[in-house]
């Protein structure tokens, strides 16, 4: 990534605690000397091992590093370029692992900006990063070091972003150290005045990324907003006094788009934007959305949208995707839930089809308008399934007591709120086949799995798929890498609130069990192990219930190889035909 003024080029790279780029190689082989053919990995504290990965032992970490292209500071050393590392003996990581990349970090003409977990917490129960500010190039080694800009005792911060006059800097933040899905406000910082503010203290939305207009006086944001992520736009007016706590600032951010899925927004003008966007019927395409100010009666700014670019037009027609279509029932408690149900093309025939009821994962995630080659509904319609996704409690984008709702109570709302998703569509769409039903879910939507083969006569699901879920709530608390999680979710450790882990924990509800069920793990998930999967196997094998075991030794909490996707799916319909007869058991 560039400054502003293309006069400095960063990068990130995975370095000892000297952080020089040049000795890294020295380092390595010095580590291989000194293993003398042993791989022990020795550890004193968490993080032992994160997502899919062992943690380093040595001290490596990855960081943000950067060059001078031109001018007096781009001379040459024997070594190569100069290399600025100002995170060099900070015990600061840049990107944050593990899917962290160049949007934590951000280039003025003056400045290096980037977000870092704490080093003062241990990551393991702790989500807060904190956002620092470093001089580009500066006079002395004292003005290099990373300086804080942040309160302090936040949680996640992301996205962080300096305008492109340099003056002001942006980010996301929750407030609550330990939830990772806490509301995200927008945090506004006056480089001058040292102040920072809360731009969208009350908006009841969750933004995922921003970006500044080239003016410096709005963010373009992208937000999930009731099962889509929309682009909005936020007037960010110059703070007139510093305030080190972010005080409230009302602003409502405008939407400028409606549907689909935004997941890039390039701004070319104040008025111009280039829009990357997908839907559950297409992958990426490009647009041109032009904004005009508002005009008359109409307090909101005028849209058009102009397609540029697409790589799969006609993808739609020659397939006959499905784009989904909405519905909403009233759920627990009355509230109302959204879902999507989607079908096979030649549903329109009359005749009735089996249904698969996905569980979504997070457990605070939702079923958007997006497109993904991990659980696309089309690929369910194309075996010959309805699909049925619902955004039950929990679910982000339909406001943040929705999403916080599911704490402490994971087999209660959600799961009465997909009895009831399930017993609406089953009264709205006489296309379904209540007889030739399953249900279907990873990670969390795994948990629901194992939870319903507990608790399966109140859906008469006739066959289920667990991906990597949770079998004992209490052992993954022992095995999981980030501890927030559970001791967050559950309102503490197995230690001290047994009971919060033992009420929905599916192992509890064994002598229920009894339908079909197929169970999928990744050998390399270390958010939860592949143990959930075998206990859960080992379960339905001792009790005499069909049941079926896919191991990926290569595969971490995602299926991601190209080869493996697809067994992925052959193994799953091949299952689901067996015990509901779909399209391919009909063939």
């Amino acid at each position: 990534k560039h400054s502003a003024d293309e006069a400095y080029l960063a990068f990130s790279a995975s370095v000892y605690p000297d952080g020089d780029v040049y000795a890294v190689k020295k380092h390595d082989d010095e580590q291989e000397r000194k293993a003398a053919g042993s791989d022990i990995k020795v550890y004193d504290e968490l993080l032992v091992r994160h997502w899919d990965e062992w943690t380093p032992t040595a001290g490596q970490k990855k960081q943000v590093n950067y060059v001078r292209l031109h001018g007096e500071a781009s001379a040459s050393s024997s070594s190569g370029p100069k290399i600025y590392s100002p995170l060099a003996g900070t015990k600061l990581e840049c990107p944050v692992g593990p899917f962290g990349g160049a949007s934590d970090f951000s280039f003025s003409a003056t400045h290096l900006l980037f977000h870092a977990k704490d080093p003062h917490v241990n990551p393991a129960w702790h989500t807060r990063t904190q956002v620092y500010l470093v001089p580009l190039d500066p006079r002395s080694g004292a003005d290099a070091k990373p300086r804080a800009i942040t309160v302090g005792t936040q949680g996640a911060c992301s996205s962080p972003v300096l305008s492109p006059d340099g003056k002001r800097a942006a980010w996301l933040e929750m407030r609550e150290d330990g939830y990772e899905a806490d509301r995200n406000r927008v945090v506004v910082y006056e480089i001058e005045s040292s102040s920072r503010w809360g731009a969208t203290e009350e908006w009841d939305r969750s933004p995922s990324s921003i970006v500044w207009a080239p003016s410096g006086d709005k963010l373009f944001l992208t937000c999930e907003d009731q099962a889509h992520v929309k682009v909005f736009q936020l007037d960010v007016p110059v703070s007139t006094g510093g305030d080190d706590k972010a005080t409230s600032k009302k602003a409502e951010p405008v939407a400028l788009t409606n549907a689909h899925t935004a997941s890039a927004v390039h701004p070319l003008a104040d008025n111009a934007l280039l829009l990357t966007w997908n839907s559950l019927s297409g992958p990426n395409q490009l647009s041109l959305v032009g904004v005009k100010a508002p005009h008359g009666d109409d307090p909101k700014p005028h849209v058009a949208l102009t397609p540029l670019a697409s790589l799969t037009k006609d993808l739609k027609q020659r397939k006959a995707l499905s784009p989904g279509e909405e519905f909403w029932f009233a759920g627990d408690k009355g509230v109302q839930v959204h879902g999507w149900i989607s079908f096979p093309p030649e549903a329109a025939k009359g005749k009735k089809w089996p249904v698969v009821s996905l569980f979504h994962g997070g457990p605070q995630s939702a079923w958007t308008d997006s497109w993904s080659t991990r659980w696309n509904p089309n690929a369910w319609n194309g075996a010959g399934y309805i699909t049925v996704g619902i955004n039950r409690t929990g679910s982000t984008g339909f406001g943040q007591k929705f999403c916080d709702d599911i704490k402490e109570d994971w087999g209660g709302a959600p799961f009465r709120d997909i009895v009831a998703g399930m017993q609406f569509v089953k009264d709205a769409y006489p296309e379904i086949d209540a007889e030739r039903m399953a249900g279907c879910g990873a990670s969390y939507g795994g948990f629901m799995s194992l939870f319903v083969q507990g608790h399966n006569d109140v859906l008469g699901f006739k066959a289920l798929v667990c991906h990597d879920g949770v079998f004992n709530t209490q052992n993954t608390y022992y095995t999981t890498d980030e501890l927030y999680f559970p001791q967050r979710e559950f309102g503490g450790a197995p230690w001290e609130v047994p009971e919060n882990y033992a009420r929905f924990s599916p192992h509890n509800f064994i002598k229920h069990w009894k339908t079909p069920q197929l169970i999928i793990h990744g050998s390399k998930d270390y958010r939860l192990v592949e143990g959930e999967g075998l206990s859960a196997f080992n379960t339905l094998q001792r009790l005499g219930v069909p049941s079926r075991l896919l191991i990926f030794p290569s595969e971490n909490h995602w299926v991601l190889r190209a080869q493996n996707s697809l067994k992925w799916s052959e193994e799953v319909f091949r299952w689901l035909d067996e015990w509901c007869g779909g399209e391919q058991a009909a063939k």
